[in-house]
């Protein structure tokens, strides 16, 4: 028999329950207690958009904003690639092309993403890539990311059997996506207005709980100086985003690839080890296979067990430790993941977490999140299949009391008053 954190009308209290999947029922937050002043963006809710020409419904997808047309620019903040023309791309040996050199018949046609509907796994047909990069120049220029990346479409996505069934998929990648050009000096006004709405609102692909992630872990492209990226992509993504919806790909890994295990090669344990090339042949000086043998499986990018949220201000500290090519990065991304937090949290209304080896160490971590008070539509939290025991219960029971207490202004100063973001960190 396991222990249980139940919540009913504000009074919390530590309950034997039969099942293995504890749930907590979090009461509703008073109406506008902990609400920023930014309300969640109606464009980026799942709801139908507007009638087509014809009349007939299609679906909108998240960050309309961004996909629109800006009549004042000319352009578009983002376009996707269509998936197909970039196995096509690859197929002919092609490398990645920044956006302003692609044909147009490079960008998927955003109208045919609508009517195609949710996929099988019930998320838009889109999908952010998550790459390191070679060197300030260019990502990729032998084109092993991009075969990579061609291998989870094939594999993932666009295979009969595959979420997509064969039916069309967006692409985020950045290099191509947005008017990133690290080297342009003299670039458009046009172009660098459209690359700062971008970069806006960047994290949001990465965060969104509807769309895929695809991590692609290629040891010669990875050089330190990216690791910074990498880490606030991850960690973005892990906010809300169920763990089958991130495709792990890498070439020195590719013998286990049929596993279930969550693989990530951007852990600070092993920086020592990073930057040495993953050519080798016996994987005896191969990063990834140390990671294996080691058994450090299962780990995000700032070395956590998958899925928990960090406070912003934690996150922030340890995305200091990272590494950053141009530095005024740590604050760019420093300020998407705050963002990110509180857009994807505060409208997040079921929060499923089983089997992700948490212990009580992450329900720990977890009590922060939650002593932050983001989670103000929160209703239900599942967390059966962990290895979480009676401490790790009761720091979350204890966090939910004081969240509670605060919005009613029942606890001034002490336990109900460290709330704010990273304030609680110690319970982890």
């Amino acid at each position: 028999m396991e222990h249980g954190v139940f919540a009913a009308n504000g009074i919390f209290g530590l309950g034997s329950v039969t099942s293995n999947a504890p749930i907590f029922a979090v009461p509703r937050t008073p109406g506008g207690m902990f609400v920023d002043e930014a309300e969640p963006e109606a464009s980026m809710a799942a709801s139908p958009a507007a009638d087509d020409a014809e009349g007939t419904e299609v679906m909108a997808l998240p960050f309309e904003s961004a996909l629109a047309m800006n009549e004042k620019l000319g352009g578009c903040a983002v376009r996707l690639i269509d998936a197909r023309w970039l196995m096509n791309h690859a197929d002919r040996g092609q490398k990645m092309l920044p956006r302003w050199n692609l044909p147009e018949e490079a960008f998927a046609d955003v109208n045919a993403l609508r009517q195609g509907g949710l996929d099988e796994r019930g998320c838009y047909r889109i999908a952010s890539v998550s790459h390191g990069w070679a060197s300030r120049e260019h990502p990729d220029p032998d084109g092993t990311t991009l075969r990579l990346i061609v291998r989870a479409l094939e594999e993932q996505l666009l295979s009969g059997g595959g979420a997509g069934r064969g039916g069309p998929y967006g692409l985020f990648i950045a290099y191509m996506s947005i008017f990133l050009d690290p080297a342009a000096e003299d670039r458009p006004p046009a172009e660098t207005a459209l690359f700062e709405l971008a970069m806006a609102s960047v994290g949001d692909w990465y965060s969104d709980g509807k769309t895929w992630l695809i991590k692609v872990a290629n040891a010669a492209h990875t050089p330190a100086a990216t690791r910074g990226w990498l880490a606030c992509e991850a960690a973005l993504a892990s906010l809300v985003k169920p763990p089958e919806l991130v495709i792990e790909m890498s070439d020195e890994v590719a013998a286990v690839a049929n596993t279930d295990a969550d693989f990530d090669v951007f852990d600070d344990a092993n920086d020592d080890v990073d930057d040495v090339d993953g050519g080798g042949g016996d994987g005896g000086d191969n990063p990834f296979m140390a990671m294996l043998l080691s058994g450090d499986l299962g780990r995000d990018a700032l070395g956590a067990a998958p899925s928990v949220p960090l406070p912003p201000d934690l996150f922030c500290e340890q995305l200091a430790q990272k590494a950053f090519s141009v530095p005024a990065d740590l604050q760019v991304t420093q300020a998407l993941y705050r963002r990110g937090f509180e857009r994807e949290l505060s409208r997040l209304v079921e929060l499923r977490r089983e089997g992700c080896g948490w212990t009580d160490a992450e329900a720990g971590q977890l009590a922060a999140v939650v002593r932050t008070r983001v989670f103000i539509c929160l209703e239900r939290i599942s967390l059966g299949d962990n290895e979480i025991g009676d401490d790790g219960f009761c720091q979350l029971a204890a966090a939910w009391k004081s969240a509670w207490e605060a919005s009613e202004g029942q606890v001034e100063g002490g336990r109900g008053s460290g709330g704010g973001s990273g304030g609680g960190s110690g319970g982890g």
